[in-house]
């Protein structure tokens, strides 16, 4: 819409773009919200993936970071290690 009220033929405001203003706030405050929420969920998932875990390798269980796990490997998870609180999780 912006770039058609550029040309003057079409355009009810003789060719200024009236809409780019409000149009380029609205955007740019989108993107501002967006990127705060994906910061802070980044630094969510590093604490998560920074926890320690028990994985069974090389024939016993040792100490390694939830980011190190690979599919299928086993892992010993304790009772009281992690909980859950309405519906989220807190370990």
């Amino acid at each position: 819409m912006s770039l058609l009220q550029i040309i003057p033929i079409l355009s009810l405001s003789n060719g200024i773009p009236i809409i780019l203003l409000p149009l380029a706030f609205i955007v740019s405050l989108s993107m501002l919200k967006d990127f705060i929420e994906d910061y802070k969920r980044k630094k969510s998932d590093n604490e998560e993936n920074s926890k320690k875990i028990l994985v069974y390798r090389n024939e016993r269980f040792v100490e390694a970071e939830w980011r190190s796990l690979r599919i299928g490997e086993l892992i010993k998870v304790s009772k009281s290690k992690f909980q859950f609180k309405a519906n989220k999780f807190v370990g």
